[in-house]
C-alpha cells in the first residue's frame, strides 16, 4: 500500500476495530462492531473477498494505480485484458471476467460491489477512458445510494444499470 502513498488501506487489526465506523443494518440499527480477526470457518483472513479496509480515496488510488498499470509486484498491465474478458454471461448485459463485473454493451466498463454487514460499496470504471467513481456507504442499504448516485454522475444508460442491480440481487439472494 505504501508506494501507492494509500494510508488508510490495511488488514484487519485492533487498532483498526479501533478507528471503524459503525455500520447500520437496514432497519437504521448499529451493527455488531466487529472485535476480532477471523481467523477459522469458511473465511479466515487474510481473505481477498474481504478482508482489505481502505477508504474510497485509498481504493480510488488502487483503481488509478490498475488501470494505468502502475502496480509493479504483479504487471496488471498485462493481467487487466484477461481480468476484462467475459467469462461467465450473467443475462440483464451483464457478464464477469476474472473477478470484474463486464457489461456487454461496453466492455470498457468494469465494476465490483462489496457487502458486508453494515457496510456496502460499488465502483464502477471505464478502463478506456480511466473515468470511474468509488463509493462506500456505512448501511446494509448503500448500494441503493451507490447505484442512485452512479445514475446522476454518469452516463451509463439505464439498462446497464438495471444490469448491475439485477445481477447484485441474485448474487446477494
Amino acid at each position: 500500500f505504501s508506494p501507492l502513498q494509500m494510508n488508510s488501506a490495511c488488514l484487519w487489526t485492533e487498532d483498526v476495530a479501533s478507528r471503524f465506523s459503525k455500520g447500520f443494518d437496514k432497519e437504521g440499527r448499529i451493527c455488531k462492531v466487529r472485535d476480532a480477526r477471523r481467523s477459522t470457518g469458511n473465511g479466515p483472513e487474510p481473505n481477498a473477498a474481504w478482508s482489505l479496509y481502505a477508504n474510497a480515496g485509498d481504493y480510488a488510488l488502487f483503481l488509478c494505480a490498475l488501470l494505468n498499470g502502475q502496480i509493479s509486484r504483479i504487471n496488471y498491465a498485462r493481467i487487466l485484458p484477461q481480468m476484462r474478458k467475459s467469462l461467465v454471461p450473467c443475462g440483464n448485459g451483464v457478464c464477469w471476467g476474472a473477478g470484474l463485473g463486464l457489461l456487454s454493451s461496453d466492455p470498457g466498463i468494469i465494476w465490483h460491489w462489496g457487502d458486508n454487514a453494515g457496510f456496502q460499496s460499488l465502483f464502477v470504471c471505464d478502463a478506456l477512458t480511466k473515468d470511474g467513481i468509488v463509493t462506500v456507504t456505512n448501511s446494509s442499504s448503500g448500494l441503493e445510494f451507490c447505484l442512485d448516485l452512479l445514475s446522476e454522475a454518469s452516463d451509463l444508460p439505464s439498462s446497464a444499470l438495471t444490469g448491475i442491480r439485477s445481477f447484485i440481487e441474485t448474487a446477494e439472494s
